[in-house]
């Protein structure tokens, strides 16, 4: 087990299994689905991951930002963004002043992006039976709309 300190808590990490699951992804899930919102977070995904939360993937063993398990559209904001909501797996757990925490309060890098911990393996890359032992690095994420006008969600 690998041990990390983000912000004030701290992460233990199985880096080698974790990174094991990752290097073997050749894909997402995203590209899979055709719709509008998908579509837009697909060709703007370059400027929505923040470079801190791309480094804690990597100290994680997610080698890459694009192999999310799951990316999916809220709703339009009113500031003329959209809300996206999707997730990451790493084995391991989540500890705050030595005690396992189920879920961790929102965690806000900027204005636009935040996370969160929480214990739960919703379609997760790893074995099922791994999945008592998964956290999942949950995001919300603002993004403009960079798809044609007419075809943006509300």
């Amino acid at each position: 087990m690998k041990t990390i300190t983000y912000k004030n808590f701290t992460l233990e990490v199985d880096f080698n299994r974790t990174k094991e699951v990752y290097d073997n992804i050749q894909f997402s899930n995203l590209p899979s689905c055709n719709c509008s919102g998908c579509r837009n977070f697909l060709a703007n995904k370059e400027s929505i991951f923040h470079k801190e939360f791309i480094n804690l993937l990597n100290q994680l063993g997610i080698d890459d930002y694009k192999k999310y398990s799951e990316i999916y559209h809220i709703y339009r904001l009113e500031i003329g963004k959209h809300l996206y909501g999707g997730w990451f797996h790493f084995k391991g757990r989540i500890l705050e002043n030595g005690h396992e925490l189920k879920e961790t309060e929102p965690i806000e890098i900027n204005e636009g992006f935040k996370f969160f911990f929480r214990k739960d393996a919703s379609l997760s890359f790893f074995d099922k039976e791994e999945y008592s032992e998964l956290v999942q690095l949950e995001i919300l994420a603002h993004s403009d709309w960079v798809l044609e006008k007419e075809i943006e969600l509300d």
